[in-house]
């Protein structure tokens, strides 16, 4: 999602002003680190949910303290243990049983919650993935709704 920083991500922050941002998928940290610097800054606090980071997580707090909650754990398991929160981009496994399972469980938190649905942005919804699934592991997926899929180019 980094490269939509300047002309999406910002603004929107500029615009909702969240308190509780939530980044699902995180990979390589290069979008955590703006969303840090940008909470650090706001007085406000990042879940990042990411089962298998490629950066130093634990350099990231010694940066920032508080503002960075990270939870290694799968979106469906990490997204229920964040309330009420503001904001959440959805950047982690491309496939539909997921995404439409964290946009359900997010809707059912709020309402359970009595807080509102958050701002949502979705990353990576054209082409390929809008047309087909990609799973990072797809033994996390119910066989009932996993497509056939293999590992190649």
């Amino acid at each position: 999602m980094q490269q939509f920083w300047k002309t999406v991500l910002e603004p929107l922050l500029s615009a909702v002003r969240p308190r509780t941002l939530v980044e699902v998928g995180s990979w390589k940290g290069d979008n955590t680190r703006r969303l840090i610097a940008w909470c650090a800054r706001e007085g406000a606090r990042l879940h990042v949910i990411e089962p298998a980071p490629d950066y130093d997580i634990a350099e990231l707090r010694r940066q920032v303290g508080d503002a960075l909650i990270h939870h290694t754990t799968l979106s469906l398991h990490g997204l229920s243990l964040i309330d009420a929160p503001d904001l959440v981009l959805i950047d982690g496994d491309h496939n539909w049983y997921t995404v439409f399972h964290e946009l359900e469980l997010l809707d059912r938190r709020a309402r359970e919650g009595g807080w509102p649905f958050p701002v949502v942005v979705l990353h990576d919804v054209g082409w390929p993935y809008g047309r087909r699934d990609l799973y990072y592991n797809p033994e996390t997926i119910p066989e009932e709704y996993r497509h056939p899929h293999r590992r190649a180019g």
